[in-house]
């Protein structure tokens, strides 16, 4: 599996999978945050993208209050590629368990659900 995490230029999709196709590498992709459905499908489609070696993903962006770079966005690329909120406070609170505050703070009740 691979990413470029925070790459979110449609430019880089066809190069995205001649490489993954290349190298046996399942690549994920993003589109840009605050996309429509209509753009995204759009866009997918003028840039050529039409491959099995790239997930492009949509959506799920999530604000995270990072310690040292503050409110930032998370590009779904992380989720996909294994970031969880498990992971997320056992690097940012010293806890995995403590998973709930990080959901909690980003509007996620109950960890899954977008509210």
């Amino acid at each position: 599996m691979g990413l470029l995490h925070g790459v979110t230029d449609s430019a880089s999709y066809t190069a995205q999978a001649a490489f993954g196709l290349g190298e046996g590498v399942y690549m994920i992709a993003a589109g840009p945050a605050y996309d429509t459905i209509t753009n995204a499908v759009s866009v997918k489609v003028s840039s050529g993208l039409d491959s099995s070696a790239v997930k492009l993903m949509f959506g799920d962006w999530l604000w995270w209050n990072d310690d040292t770079n503050g409110m930032m966005l998370v590009r779904p690329q992380a989720f996909a590629g294994g970031i969880s909120l498990f992971h997320i406070a056992a690097r940012e609170l010293g806890d995995a368990c403590q998973w709930w505050r990080v959901a909690e703070v980003n509007g996620l009740p109950d960890g899954v659900t977008e509210t």
